[in-house]
């Protein structure tokens, strides 16, 4: 980062905020969820849990939200049964999770791992 955007009057203080432990990320998919179909039976703490989401940041775990619920429309298009739109068949299930964080990349690769850790420690020191 620019040193210029440090300066007082600016941003002035760097700030790390390392990425999220499987129970704050399923934290997170809860607070993203409140305006989502999700189904009642989907648990947001187990997806948050699953290797699959290992080194996501909150904006890969929003990214995540977004496609299920992609996923999700997509299967109600495809359905033959266009007559009914009964709510369960418009709810994001497990299954929409599943599909989804296969499309999801990582912000944080686990060789990048090293740096941001590094540069925790560094900026612990400022």
């Amino acid at each position: 980062m620019d040193r210029a955007i440090l300066r007082p009057g600016r941003f002035g203080k760097l700030l790390y905020v390392p990425l999220p432990s499987p129970d704050v990320r399923g934290k997170i998919l809860k607070a993203l969820a409140r305006k989502k179909p999700i189904d009642a039976s989907v648990d947001l703490s187990s997806i948050g849990r699953m290797e699959a989401c290992e080194n996501f940041s909150g904006a890969d775990l929003g990214a995540l939200m977004n496609e299920a619920a992609m996923v999700a429309l997509e299967d109600r298009l495809k359905s033959t049964d266009q007559s009914t739109l009964d709510a369960a068949s418009l709810t994001i299930k497990s299954t929409h999770f599943e599909r989804a964080v296969g499309q999801i990349s990582r912000s944080v690769l686990d060789k990048q791992k090293q740096y941001y850790q590094m540069l925790s420690e560094n900026l612990k020191a400022a």
